[in-house]
Order: structure tokens, then C-alpha cells, then sequence
């Protein structure tokens, strides 16, 4: 899989538009670069986020781990039935925000820059927790 540009990113962010609005059902993590959100907005909307390569919509049913992560598990504790507020790509880079909302604001980060990254922030942009801790 050729990895995405941010011009594809941008094009990518703007047909995701359409979840806003939209409550994060679930979170699953699939493998160690691969996460799936299902997002609900009168039906079922499943995103993929496969870490520095790609991020879309996809009609595809996977498979997850019996066993979830504790990372996978702490988001599902923070993340499951927020809102989905915005979704947006912070200038023109391969980083998207994710603004959730449930009580208390959220930001899913998604760095796919290089090997990628998930980091899951407060409404302040303080870091909650990194999926990897880079030095």
C-alpha cells in the first residue's frame, strides 16, 4: 500500500466530513498499526486508520483480537459514546485531528508521519497518552 500524501489527506478529511455529528460506538485496535472506529450516524460508519499509510472509510468486516490492548482499552473507557465534534488536518500536515466530545472534550490525534502515531489529548492539547513514546 502506497502511503498517503497530505493532498490525499486533505480530499481523504473533506468526504469525512460527513461524521461529524456522528457517537463513537467502539474502538478497536487490530494490530499494532491498525485501528478501526465505528462511528454511528443513522447507520454504521467503520474508519480505518492504518498508522503512517492511510485513513478511510471502509465497508470491510475485520476480525479483532480476542485479548484488546491496554491502550485500545484505556480510549474505549475515554472515547465510547462521545460525539464527534470536527475532524481536521492541522496545516496541510499528514496529522489529523479528531475532536470528541463526552462530558469533557477530547482530541484524538493521528500522526502519519513516518512509522505513525495515536495520541489521545484533554481539551488543552495536554498528552493523556501516546499509543508509542517517542524520545
Amino acid at each position: 500500500m502506497q502511503k498517503m500524501s497530505s493532498i490525499d489527506y486533505f480530499f481523504a478529511l473533506q468526504e469525512l466530513q460527513e461524521l461529524v455529528g456522528a457517537r463513537l460506538r467502539k474502538v478497536f485496535g487490530l494490530s499494532e498499526n491498525k485501528f478501526l472506529l465505528r462511528f454511528y450516524k443513522e447507520k454504521n460508519f467503520d474508519l480505518l486508520v492504518e498508522l503512517g499509510t492511510r485513513i478511510h472509510l471502509t465497508n470491510y468486516t475485520f476480525e479483532p483480537p480476542k485479548q484488546p490492548s491496554s491502550f485500545t482499552m484505556f480510549l474505549r473507557k475515554r472515547l465510547e459514546n462521545a460525539v464527534l465534534k470536527g475532524i481536521e488536518q492541522k496545516n496541510f500536515d499528514r496529522i489529523v485531528f479528531l475532536e470528541l466530545d463526552k462530558k469533557e472534550e477530547y482530541f484524538l490525534a493521528i500522526e502519519m508521519i513516518g512509522k505513525g502515531n495515536l495520541v489521545l489529548c484533554d481539551s488543552q492539547l495536554n498528552i493523556l497518552l501516546p499509543l508509542r513514546r517517542e524520545v
